[in-house]
């Protein structure tokens, strides 16, 4: 009796290490991985929550599929998705990273776009953040004292 071939899709998110070990001939079903490719797309957001007095620096640090640094093509695009959202360059000025701030209490969605084919075609990575942003609380009462006058007499 023969056993045919079947192909198992697995999806995972976040990073994940997958170590191919290979068929070996003590394997009836000759199972294995591979080989291994990424799916472009969007993947789960960066989430904040952050007071609106606050903007906070959102970075992009691109890796190959194996964790080593990789460039891009061209520079990255920032932009605001949903919300009151605000995106400011950063001092000095850097391609791959953005404040991010709101103009008004609420969520705001920002996506950045890069070509990770460094030839002629279009490989589109894409990455998101939401930040809940929320009007600032109070954090002290500020007790202290005024002047002072005398009591009036009883």
């Amino acid at each position: 009796m023969a056993v045919g071939a079947s192909t198992i899709t697995i999806t995972v998110t976040g990073p994940v290490t997958i170590y191919y070990a290979g068929a070996v001939t003590a394997n009836p079903l000759r199972a294995g991985l591979g080989p291994v490719r990424l799916t472009q797309g969007v993947h789960m957001p960066q989430e904040l929550t952050l007071s609106m007095e606050y903007e906070v620096v959102g970075f992009i640090d691109p890796t190959t599929p194996g964790g080593q640094p990789a460039p891009v093509d061209g520079e990255p695009v920032w932009t605001v998705t949903s919300g009151p959202g605000t995106i400011a360059e950063t001092a000095p000025p850097d391609p791959k990273k953005r404040w991010f701030g709101a103009t008004a209490a609420g969520d705001v969605s920002f996506q950045v776009e890069a070509d990770a084919d460094l030839g002629e075609g279009v490989v589109t990575l894409v990455d998101t953040y939401l930040i809940h942003f929320s009007n600032p609380m109070a954090a002290n009462l500020g007790a202290s004292f005024g002047e002072q006058r005398l009591k009036e007499p009883s």
